[in-house]
């Protein structure tokens, strides 16, 4: 496997992890996306959805396919995006944010060198 392929695997764990771990934090109770409401469970799935496509493409995007890795560059970009900008509508909230958003920033930052690196290795 190349070093690309191994990140963009890497990245989808983070990810998934991310999503099962404390999203906010409001006095000395904290609660994962699945356990606050609806809207936070949306956008769990949209986050493992975005992490499996991202990975999937990622690792499929080798010798020949390497215009998949431009795929997983794109789909990793939109879930960093995603992520912060989500990151900053919780900022304004009187709830402090969780591990769980920076832990799917790390994951969607190690997929977009993922991708870099696929796109390089072509």
């Amino acid at each position: 496997m190349k070093k690309s392929q191994i990140a963009g695997l890497v990245a989808l764990v983070i990810i998934l992890i991310g999503t099962f771990l404390p999203y906010v934090e409001v006095g000395d109770q904290s609660f994962t996306m699945f356990g606050l409401n609806k809207q936070a469970k949306t956008v769990a799935i949209v986050f493992i959805v975005l992490g499996v496509l991202g990975g999937l493409f990622s690792f499929l995007g080798k010798g020949k396919v390497w215009w998949l890795s431009i795929i997983s560059l794109l789909i990793f970009g939109l879930t960093a995006y995603v992520v912060f900008a989500h990151l900053g509508k919780l900022g304004k909230s009187e709830m402090a944010i969780g591990v769980s958003m920076y832990a799917i920033a790390t994951g969607a930052v190690v997929g977009l060198i993922s991708g870099g690196l696929g796109i390089a290795k072509k």
